[in-house]
């Protein structure tokens, strides 16, 4: 079974407001993440940072679970551990509800490179890392989390320095699926948003 943790409670600090909620043509951005996710998954998981948005997220998506992190850890990792203690599938891909473009072609590849892996994750040359757009083993995640965790550390790079056995992807490689990489557009700021906006209003209409 496979999995998809949704990362929906940060406070938004750059951008101003709840960044799942903005629209993109007519539909809010945790739906485009959502149905991304639907034909590559069995399940989703959306984890957002209060009890008051969790009804409200549970109103939009209404045939996924939606939870809330858990008050006594802050920062990503807060929504990484609910997630995973949440979830039923042995590989999850993690993302956030701030990237519209997520690609099902790479998912599916990922899952399929994870095997045998605690982690499959792009790697730009670089060597900047995209931990919003992979796919984890979960009970190697949680170890990994919790190791973070325990050192007082609530960033997805600890936790992704504390997996065994990481596999990961080349952007170069990723380019084959998509020459210009919009999978890993995501939205911080206004501008990020109609840029979003822009890059969607030119799929359609291809």
């Amino acid at each position: 079974m496979r999995s998809a943790i949704v990362l929906a409670g940060g406070h938004s600090a750059r951008f101003g407001k709840d960044k799942g909620l903005q629209l993109l043509m007519g539909k809010t951005m945790i739906e485009y993440v959502y149905s991304r996710l639907t034909d590559v998954v069995d399940e989703v998981i959306v984890v957002v940072g209060s009890r008051p948005k969790e009804e409200l997220y549970s109103k939009i998506l209404n045939e996924c679970t939606v939870t809330s992190d858990d008050p006594a850890i802050s920062g990503p990792l807060a929504g990484v551990s609910k997630g995973l203690r949440t979830v039923i599938g042995r590989k999850a891909v993690i993302t956030g509800c701030d990237m519209p473009f997520i690609s099902r072609d790479l998912l599916s590849l990922l899952f399929e490179t994870c095997q045998g892996y605690g982690a499959a994750i792009p790697r730009w040359p670089s060597g900047y890392v995209e931990p919003l757009h992979s796919v984890y083993d979960v009970v190697s995640c949680k170890i990994a989390t919790d190791k973070a965790l325990a050192a007082g550390r609530v960033d997805l790079r600890a936790m992704v320095s504390n997996l065994q056995r990481v596999i990961y992807v080349s952007t170069e490689a990723i380019r084959r699926i998509d020459q210009d990489l919009t999978m890993f557009h995501n939205v911080n700021t206004a501008g990020d948003l109609r840029e979003a906006r822009r890059l969607l209003a030119s799929q359609r209409l291809r």
